[in-house]
């Protein structure tokens, strides 16, 4: 790119954003310095470079070291940027990556920056940006970030992102996006002959927060490298689609609050660690997740499962650190083995039918346990042979809060194990058929 048409760019981009104005000017229209070696610098306290940075001159990784002329990024993030990115944005040409994050730019995303052959990120998010995704965008072909979250983007989303075969990071969450999710972004396993409409190479994909309806495509579930999926809060119905239950590398799927039906496909062969599906219309049982030794996470809460919560899952899930499954069917008792549970810290099995009696010890790390409104009976136990214990009872010094209301709980509350709950703050077992009398200086209640 010749060296004037370069500076004129970055000058067109400074009076569009309010250079006058922003908190840091990185040395920007200084005349007597060149745009490659002096219009950048470094944040207090946050040891960021912002400012226009240039090809790196040598191998030595040192973001300070900027030769060459060829301008390669622009690098502005919360920088109290005002106005609407130019279209001259194209003259620098050699730029891949635009990073403008949390700033009060506003306007349409320019369909021009499509032109940009080299671009390989773009980050936007946390902005006031309006309309739709340039249809052109299918163009980038360089791009391997999105980033546009927290935008007042609309309009559906452009089936073109599915040729960006290089992309790996697609965020566009907290939008007001409508409309249905294109087949296209989905994998493309089926016609290997047509790479170039394949989104294979996503990692991560978010689309949470929006208005998104209809069903999630198939194609999604091709996404044989896929890490993470969000996409939560919008209204998807449907069920989960079957290719879920073949996505070997995919960690963490989110997927609350839509009006989502049928069961859950994974299985084994999906090595989730974090499954969060709440307020949906899910039905059937959690039995099959007991296969993913990985699960460190699981909210299912306010859906329609059933069954119990067996040994073999707590057997199988060693590393869990958090149950959600409150306001479902779920019955039966919590099996003896979930005591030994001790990367857990959170239970919340409310609002089901389960039934028999606590366990008599709960893990040592649990911080909250909430059962309340079940069906559950006995004594609670305690840390020795009183109330029927012979483990440890449920109060341990992390236990914060404890709700046991509206069960069929008799006896005395457990002295001996309640004075070692020092870190309690809540604890509700109205409704209850306990007697005695409460036990003074507990934890923090």
């Amino acid at each position: 790119v010749p060296p004037t048409r370069q500076r004129l760019g970055l000058v067109i981009f400074y009076f569009a954003l309010g250079g006058e104005n922003w908190s840091n000017k990185a040395g920007f229209l200084n005349p007597n310095t060149h745009e490659c070696t002096d219009w950048k610098t470094v944040v207090p306290d946050k040891f960021n470079m912002i400012g226009a940075l240039c090809e790196e001159g040598d191998d030595n990784n040192d973001s300070s070291t900027y030769t060459t002329n060829r301008l390669s990024r622009i690098i502005f993030a919360q920088n109290n940027l005002k106005g609407t990115l130019p279209t001259e944005l194209t003259f620098l040409s050699d730029l891949s990556f635009l990073s403008l994050e949390k700033n009060s730019i506003a306007g349409a995303i320019p369909s021009e920056l499509s032109q940009l052959s080299n671009l390989a990120l773009i980050s936007l998010t946390d902005n006031f940006l309006k309309g739709g995704i340039p249809t052109e965008i299918g163009n980038s072909k360089s791009l391997r970030e999105i980033h546009l979250g927290t935008n007042y983007l609309s309009g559906t989303l452009p089936s073109e992102i599915g040729k960006l075969s290089t992309l790996e990071y697609l965020s566009l969450e907290t939008n007001n996006f409508i409309g249905t999710i294109p087949n296209e972004i989905g994998g493309n396993n089926d016609d290997s002959s047509n790479e170039e409409l394949s989104s294979n190479n996503l990692l991560y994909l978010r689309l949470d927060s929006n208005k998104i309806s209809g069903t999630i495509p198939p194609s999604i579930g091709k996404l044989t490298k896929l890490l993470a999926l969000t996409l939560s809060t919008n209204s998807l119905t449907g069920s989960l689609p079957k290719e879920f239950g073949s996505m070997t590398e995919l960690q963490n799927i989110q997927c609350n609050n839509n009006r989502l039906t049928g069961t859950i496909p994974f299985g084994a062969n999906t090595p989730l660690r974090h499954i969060s599906l709440a307020d949906n219309k899910l039905r059937g049982t959690i039995d099959a997740l007991a296969e993913n030794t990985h699960l460190q996470s699981l909210t299912l809460g306010i859906n329609e499962l059933t069954g119990t919560i067996s040994s073999n899952f707590c057997l199988r899930t060693p590393n869990i650190e958090s149950i959600e499954l409150n306001n479902n069917r779920m019955r039966g008792a919590l099996p003896a083995c979930i005591g030994n549970l001790t990367a857990l810290t959170v239970i919340n099995i409310e609002s089901n039918t389960f039934e028999g009696r606590l366990p008599n010890k709960l893990p040592p790390n649990l911080r909250l346990f909430s059962a309340s409104n079940n069906k559950i009976t006995g004594t609670i136990p305690d840390s020795d042979n009183q109330n029927g214990g012979d483990g440890d009872g449920i109060f341990s010094d992390a236990l914060q809060y404890l709700a046991l209301r509206s069960n069929r709980l008799t006896g005395t509350l457990p002295e001996r194990s309640l004075r070692k709950a020092s870190s309690l703050e809540t604890m509700d077992l109205q409704y209850n058929q306990l007697t005695g009398l409460i036990p003074t200086g507990l934890g923090n209640a």
